[in-house]
C-alpha cells in the first residue's frame, strides 16, 4: 500500500484544498506532507477547518501532555516542568488506534514531525485493501460482526497514560463502510478482545486469522520519519504502529484528534453521522 502523497504548504491550502485532502484521506486512509513548518496554532486551526476537535485539557492527567487544547506532545522528551508527552517509551508501540473503544471517538489523526525524528519508523496499514482481498467465504463469515474494544495493561503500550477498561456498551461493527464509500475492516488486534455473541474460541480464530492476513506489507505503508513531516491516517480503516527508537527523548511529535465533518454534512451519511451544520 502506498500512502498518498501531496505537496505544498499547507498553512497556504485553501478550505476546498482541505476538503480534498480528506477525501483522499478516506480513499487512501494515509496522506503525507514533506517540509511543513507549523506552529501548534497553525496545525490546530487546520484540523477545525475540517472539522471538530478532541479536546485534550484533562484536569490532574494532561500536564505536560497538551502543547495548547488539541494538540498533544507524542514524547519522551520532559518539558520545562519535567513532564513528558505520551508514548515517549523507547520499545515498539504496537498496532492500535485512537480511542478505540469511545463511541464519540475522533476518526482521524494527524502528526507533525517537530524534532529529532530521524531514524524512527511509524507503519499504517489499510483495511480497505486488505478486506477487499479476503476471500469469499471469509466476508460472508465476517459481514456482520461486531466487536469489543477496550485496552489491557502492557497489550500495545505501558503508557501510564492509559487506563484498563472494557466497553461492552459500544458495540462496533467489524466491516464498515466510510463516506467516500470504501468498506474495509475495523479491528485493531491489541485494542480489540472480543466478538459480541461468539465464543472465545471462535473470536481468537478469526482474529489470528485476520491479523496474518493484514499484517502484510503489501497493505502496509512505512513511514521513516524526517523533521516537517506531516501525516493524516484515517482510523476506521486503518490503524498504525511505531516501531522502537532509542532516541525517544528527544524526538517530538504534535498530534491533533479531530473527525470530517466540515467536509461530508453535505452527504446523506455524513448527515447521519455528524447532523446538519448551522447556517
Amino acid at each position: 500500500m502506498k500512502a498518498k502523497f501531496l505537496e505544498g504548504d499547507l498553512r497556504e491550502y485553501s478550505d476546498d484544498d482541505l476538503k480534498d485532502l480528506t477525501r483522499d484521506l478516506y480513499t487512501h486512509t494515509t496522506v503525507v506532507l514533506k517540509n511543513q513548518k507549523l506552529t501548534p496554532e497553525e496545525q490546530l486551526k487546520i484540523c477545525q477547518t475540517i472539522g471538530d476537535v478532541q479536546p485534550t485539557w484533562i484536569p490532574g492527567r494532561t500536564e505536560g501532555i497538551s502543547v495548547i487544547n488539541g494538540v498533544v506532545r507524542v514524547t519522551g522528551k520532559k518539558d520545562e516542568k519535567g513532564h513528558r508527552g505520551i508514548f515517549g517509551h523507547k520499545h515498539v508501540l504496537e498496532w492500535h488506534v485512537n480511542k478505540a473503544s469511545n463511541p464519540e471517538r475522533k476518526p482521524i489523526i494527524t502528526i507533525f514531525g517537530v524534532q529529532g525524528t530521524k531514524g524512527s519508523r511509524t507503519s499504517f496499514m489499510n483495511m480497505i485493501d486488505a478486506w477487499e482481498d479476503l476471500p469469499e467465504h471469509a466476508k460472508e463469515e465476517l459481514l456482520d460482526i461486531k466487536i469489543i474494544c477496550g485496552y489491557k495493561k502492557n497489550s500495545y503500550t505501558d503508557s501510564p497514560f492509559h487506563r484498563e477498561h472494557m466497553n461492552y456498551d459500544n458495540e462496533i461493527p467489524l466491516v464498515r463502510t466510510n463516506e467516500m464509500g470504501k468498506t474495509g475492516l475495523f479491528i485493531p488486534f491489541w485494542q480489540t478482545f472480543h466478538f459480541v455473541g461468539k465464543s472465545e474460541e471462535y473470536f481468537e480464530h478469526w482474529k489470528n486469522y485476520l491479523k496474518e492476513h493484514c499484517i502484510q506489507d503489501k497493505y502496509i505503508y512505512h513511514h521513516d520519519w524526517e523533521d516537517g513531516d506531516i501525516i493524516f491516517n484515517e482510523q476506521w480503516l486503518s490503524q498504525h504502529k511505531r516501531w522502537p527508537f532509542e532516541e525517544m527523548d528527544e524526538r517530538v511529535l504534535h498530534r491533533v484528534a479531530f473527525d470530517p465533518r466540515n467536509v461530508f454534512t453535505d452527504t446523506d451519511y455524513g448527515r447521519e453521522l455528524y447532523g446538519t451544520l448551522p447556517n
